[in-house]
């Protein structure tokens, strides 16, 4: 059985960040990477410093070559089917065999909901996006349609009119759950706000040119986002019993750590 000091479940940004800061403190770490990212439909990351409008793909390949100087690191491709608690310490189940460990850090990241519109992933990563920090910039000069009907959904579309020629909110046929202020605060920013439901995306080789709306009206945008809710898998923090925010992000405290000590949890998920 391997028994690092840490297992680290999850091996996006967060969770190869963690290995890092653990290597270089040569702490005995293993990460179990499922290869399953949020991002891995998007062509272009950015805000990276010194590795600004890159793959995804690439920036994980880069940081896992990066973690080769590190020996007390190990990078395990796997899955975490069970952890089981014990003697102040953890036993990680994955189909290789068990892994015990003093502590773990989560990094599992989130999982989205999308928009209920056929061909949707022909455009999800090439013009269509999630994050306004992430994709915002490239918005300069286009029409955005924003779909969703929340305040989170409203609060995109305002941010998306700082650097968009103009901002759609398309609530796709739901009730807009906003206050009359919130209503107000957009029409301010010349945000329109359409109650029709989506119904194709328009537009060659993943580049958006309109969303067609079932009454067959045509809303224009080179660019769209997205924002309907996410969450944590559940699986693990469900199996740990951590607790989570109102909002449904598993509960850290300022070290990360969650309610369960020892385990500690990283990046999107909180």
């Amino acid at each position: 059985m391997e028994k690092p000091d840490v297992v680290v479940i999850g091996g996006g940004v967060a969770g190869l960040s963690a290995a890092t800061w653990l290597g270089r403190h040569r702490i005995p770490t293993v990460v179990v990477d499922s290869g399953e990212y949020r991002n891995k439909w998007v062509e272009k990351a950015h805000g990276y410093l010194g590795m600004d409008a890159i793959s995804p793909a690439e920036l994980l390949e880069k940081a896992r070559m990066d973690l080769k100087r590190y020996g007390s690191v190990t990078i395990r491709k796997s899955t975490v089917n069970k952890i089981k608690v014990f003697g102040g310490g953890f036993e990680v189940e994955v189909p290789e065999g068990p892994i015990s460990c003093g502590r773990i850090i989560l990094a599992t990241g989130v999982v989205d909901a999308f928009p209920q519109v056929e061909g949707f992933f022909d455009y999800y990563g090439k013009s269509i996006f999630h994050c306004p920090m992430c994709d915002g910039y490239e918005t300069q000069g286009k029409s955005v349609a924003v779909i969703g009907w929340s305040r989170e959904a409203a609060a995109l579309a305002a941010t998306i009119s700082n650097w968009a020629a103009n901002a759609t909110l398309v609530t796709d046929g739901e009730h807009l759950r906003t206050s009359p202020k919130d209503e107000e605060d957009l029409a301010k920013l010349g945000v329109e706000i359409v109650t029709g439901e989506a119904s194709a995306l328009e537009g060659e080789n993943g580049e958006l040119s309109g969303l067609r709306l079932e009454s067959g009206e045509l809303v224009e945008c080179q660019m769209a986002f997205f924002s309907i809710g996410n969450s944590p898998a559940p699986e693990l923090p469900d199996m740990l019993g951590l607790e989570r925010t109102d909002e449904g992000s598993v509960a850290v405290d300022s070290n990360g750590e969650t309610s369960v000590k020892g385990v500690y949890a990283a990046g999107d998920m909180t």
